[in-house]
């Protein structure tokens, strides 16, 4: 559930409701925290969306870990265990993936 908070509260600073000191701190795009920190640092759309799913990953496993200990199924956990590690892998892959950001269309480039 910490990771689900810490979370929210990333997206909420960075996408939700941007506040541009936070941002700044961050140094978003620079070669220090992308190297750190992967492409999600590119810039605090992508930054904050892949944080979002990342937390929503974690609350998902946890959910089904209580799930199983209220079933009293250790079948149940272990399967919770291996999917929020295949989902914590999936998440750090998504560090790994270079994102940029979409470029929009002028009202020249559509076609009348």
């Amino acid at each position: 559930m910490l990771v689900l908070v810490v979370s929210v509260s990333e997206a909420w600073f960075t996408v939700i409701f941007p506040d541009g000191e936070r941002i700044a701190s961050y140094h978003f795009g620079s070669d220090a925290m992308v190297g750190h920190g992967g492409w999600t640092y590119l810039n605090p759309e992508v930054y904050g969306w892949t944080v979002l799913l990342g937390g929503t990953f974690a609350a998902v496993a946890l959910v089904l870990v209580a799930f199983g200990f209220g079933r009293r199924s250790w079948r149940a956990v272990a399967a919770a265990v291996a999917l929020f590690i295949v989902l914590v892998l999936c998440w750090e892959g998504l560090g790994s993936v270079r994102w940029e950001r979409r470029a929009t269309l002028e009202e020249t480039d559509v076609a009348s």
